[in-house]
């Protein structure tokens, strides 16, 4: 996710330094996004059911980026991933 994520925002720059700033802040965001309500460790972790909700909309935000850097296969691929990754934990309540 964190990889399609710094990916798209690469692509979006302009110059150089537009384009590593702000792969690296859209990077971040999701990383304090993840560590704040989602991650297993987290004091403000979300309830399974929201949390399940937050990281599919997450990792479907990554696919959609990787789709319109003109990835579709690599997007479908992902999307796919996503929906085992979520059915799983839906039914295994990680």
């Amino acid at each position: 996710m964190l990889a399609a994520i710094g990916y798209w925002g690469f692509h979006q720059g302009k110059t150089n330094l537009s384009k590593y700033a702000l792969a690296f802040i859209l990077v971040l965001i999701a990383i304090l996004i993840w560590g704040i309500w989602m991650a297993p460790t987290s004091k403000n972790r979300l309830e399974t059911n929201y949390r399940i909700v937050a990281e599919t909309i997450l990792f479907l935000t990554a696919a959609f980026m990787i789709y319109k850097t003109e990835q579709v296969t690599l997007a479908s691929i992902f999307l796919f991933c996503v929906f085992l990754r979520e059915m799983i934990a839906y039914f295994f309540k990680w």
